[in-house]
């Protein structure tokens, strides 16, 4: 695959390329390149062998929580727009706030689910290696340990913030995944909408000795059960805690879920499914429990997939990267 991407590249010639990342800068200089080009193929999820064995009643047992605009997230490649779907949730609220003497009155949160921009390893997955060739000899390699967005991804991330400007005055809270492509998708798709300016915050102050503090006026919260499903893949590891706050110490953040500074999650198993569920469970926990009705997660696709599955109502498709997906939830009772 690397030899006839080459030959592409250098018109006919092969070239030899000792180094990964060369080769990909190579590959992002190619003005025929459209992005993170899956195939239809790709994107029917496919479970893994140790979900075949899933336990599906522990599913049961954690929905909360169920969707009130599926008709808006039915169609995978055609999504309500997000000014849509914030109308929708304002008639809601505004119908529930009216209805204050009823005991059993609904309430609603409108939460959008960002999938990260394209990565690096989704790049060399789909584009360089192809994906078979990518799981077997490539993914576990420290190249890819934590890789950042390419430009395409980037872009992505940009194009998210224009999607997101009319929710802007409206947003809460705002959490995110541990892992950079999350974090640089957040920093270019909603920080900017919620950032003050270099007004005086002291109630959000925190950061850096030197150089500007970018303050929000909404809690910005890193949690690190928020990340993607822990795989084998060097991908899936994250930096050690002190280095990403290092990385974004001009940022003001919040940080929890941080039980040690090394990543004791990743290991070289995957992570079963079960487990995947309660940390989607607890993710859905901490947006309804805490202050906040219009809430962003910025993070990955496998965790995505979990709130779908989590979430009473929700459609079940691999979403593609740089997208939102904008979802109206309400309580449902508890299974005893």
């Amino acid at each position: 695959t690397t030899k006839l991407f080459v030959k592409r590249m250098t018109g006919g010639t092969v070239t030899a390329l000792d180094r990964v990342d060369e080769l990909l800068e190579a590959f992002m200089r190619d003005p025929c390149r459209r992005g993170h080009a899956q195939s239809n193929v790709s994107l029917v999820f496919k479970l893994k062998d140790i979900d075949q064995a899933t336990d599906r009643s522990l599913l049961a047992q954690l929905q909360r929580y169920k969707v009130v605009n599926a008709e808006d997230i039915m169609d995978r490649n055609n999504r309500s727009s997000v000014d849509t779907v914030l109308a929708k949730y304002l008639r809601l609220k505004n119908a529930a706030a009216q209805n204050k003497v009823d005991k059993n009155r609904v309430d609603y949160k409108l939460l959008l689910l960002l999938r990260h921009g394209e990565g690096w390893h989704n790049l060399a997955k789909w584009e360089v290696y192809g994906p078979e060739s990518w799981k077997k000899y490539h993914s576990t390699h420290a190249q890819w340990k934590d890789p950042h967005l390419t430009s395409k991804g980037v872009q992505q991330a940009k194009t998210l913030k224009r999607d997101l400007q009319c929710v802007a005055p409206y947003l809460d809270r705002v959490v995110c995944s541990p892992l950079h492509r999350a974090l640089q998708t957040m920093q270019y798709a909603v920080l900017p909408l919620i950032e003050c300016n270099g007004e005086p915050n002291a109630s959000r102050g925190r950061g850096a000795a030197n150089g500007k503090l970018h303050q929000f006026r909404v809690p910005v919260t890193v949690l690190e059960y928020a990340r993607e499903r822990v795989n084998h893949h060097a991908c899936d590891s994250r930096n050690d805690f002190t280095t990403i706050k290092q990385q974004w110490k001009h940022y003001a953040f919040e940080y929890e879920g941080f039980e040690t500074d090394h990543d004791n999650q990743w290991t070289d198993h995957d992570e079963a499914r079960e487990k995947l569920w309660r940390r989607g469970a607890k993710l859905m926990e901490y947006v309804w429990s805490h202050s906040g009705d219009i809430v962003v997660y910025s993070g990955h696709c496998d965790m995505i997939m979990s709130l779908m599955e989590l979430i009473e109502g929700m459609p079940f498709y691999k979403p593609p990267n740089g997208v939102c997906m904008p979802i109206i939830i309400t309580t449902v009772e508890r299974r005893s």
